[in-house]
């Protein structure tokens, strides 16, 4: 007997790869960049964003 708490999924899949594609079009679409440009500009969000909140928080910590 399964477990009735548990989630079933109709794929293998973490993701449905028919929506998976959807939305890798979609984006594709509506940024009119390729893959790789999107994976950089991401990256460099993961990068800048804990920066500049350091930055922000050290510069406040020096005006009080």
């Amino acid at each position: 007997m399964s477990n009735p708490l548990q989630i079933l999924l109709h794929h293998s899949e973490s993701v449905d790869p028919t929506l998976a594609q959807w939305i890798r079009e979609r984006i594709d679409a509506i940024t009119g960049v390729g893959p790789a440009a999107i994976v950089v500009a991401i990256g460099a969000l993961i990068v800048v964003f804990p920066i500049t909140l350091a930055w922000i928080a050290r510069r406040r910590k020096t005006t009080e």
